[in-house]
């Protein structure tokens, strides 16, 4: 019969993939798995962005640059838009697979960005930031793939000693209840 049956419709990438659950994937080591993530997705992504960028991109990522340096004193407003620095970086790469993952993780991803920020401050991603930035002016693609590479390299290693730090502590603690039950 006419107009009976299964019909199929193509979906964007997103459709067909934003219903999974990363963050239920992640388990407890949720920092270290972001950063890893990272690393892996964002030093290309950086190297792409200086490749090709135009000034329409350089102005967004100045203006995005200068929003942070304007919101140091809101730790909240200010991981966001250290977020959106990273983001920019991935629509300046045009590749939609790179901006898509960004899309299907950007919770988790800003999560941990707010997390990071808290425990950092804000100096490192400015620092950072500017750097990138100079080297995408520049068209330096090699020195941003190392400034990226360091930039997340820092934030990993400051962040999981962090972690061990506390771990440490959580371990050391006296439990509350054994004195009682002796």
């Amino acid at each position: 019969h006419p107009g009976e049956g299964t019909y199929i419709r193509t979906l964007s990438s997103n459709q067909s993939i934003v219903g999974l659950a990363p963050a239920a994937y992640l388990g407890d080591d949720n920092m270290r798995s972001v950063l890893e993530f990272r690393k892996a997705i964002e030093v290309y992504t950086a190297e792409l962005a200086a490749q090709k960028a135009d000034s329409d991109d350089i102005a967004k990522l100045e203006s995005i640059l200068d929003e942070m340096e304007q919101e140091k004193g809101d730790l909240e407003r200010f991981s966001e838009i250290d977020y959106s620095f990273h983001y920019e970086l991935a629509v300046i790469s045009r590749n939609p697979l790179i901006v898509g993952s960004y899309d299907l993780i950007r919770d988790v991803l800003r999560s941990t960005f707010k997390e990071i920020v808290q425990k950092r401050g804000r100096s490192q991603g400015i620092y950072y930031h500017r750097e990138i930035l100079d080297s995408i002016i520049d068209k330096d693609a090699e020195r941003c793939r190392i400034l990226m590479t360091q930039h997340i390299d820092d934030t990993y290693d400051d962040m999981l000693s962090q972690k061990k730090l506390t771990d440490k502590e959580d371990d050391s603690a006296p439990a509350e209840n054994n004195a009682n039950s002796i």
